[in-house]
């Protein structure tokens, strides 16, 4: 899948993204939770997602959107979700208790990942205040 553009801000395309929708034909999607994580021109929107087909089965799914923002063409959107295996890791880990582990080689990578990545800022964070003299060492 390519990129799609044409949104004037970065909260236009959110808001977009985010919103519930239902089609002629019977399927729709619910945004449970969702939340940006990036800078002024470019970020991921981690969203979890409620999905319904025409057939009625559903599921919940983590979606991993890439945003960007073009010169001349606005802001636009890479969607993904975590049975891809993105190489983005930010995703908060309260998503991943809300959704079941998908069936995909790909996704339990991305998971291990997002735990890692989870992991590791955590004793950054840690190191950096013991350095600041925030966090007396024990």
């Amino acid at each position: 899948m390519g990129w799609y553009y044409g949104w004037s801000s970065k909260k236009e395309l959110i808001q977009e993204l985010v919103k519930t929708y239902t089609t002629s034909i019977g399927e729709s999607s619910l945004t449970l939770r969702h939340c940006y994580r990036g800078n002024t021109y470019r970020g991921v929107l981690w969203s979890v997602k409620f999905i319904t087909h025409a057939n009625k089965s559903s599921k919940i799914i983590i979606c991993c959107d890439l945003l960007h923002r073009k010169y001349n063409d606005g802001w636009g959107f890479k969607p993904m979700d975590e049975t891809m295996g993105p190489c983005y890791y930010s995703c908060p880990m309260s998503y991943l208790n809300m959704v079941p582990i998908p069936d995909s080689i790909y996704a339990i990578n991305w998971r291990s990942k997002v735990i890692e990545y989870h992991k590791n800022l955590k004793e950054r964070i840690t190191r950096e205040r013991k350095m600041c003299g925030q966090i007396k060492n024990t």
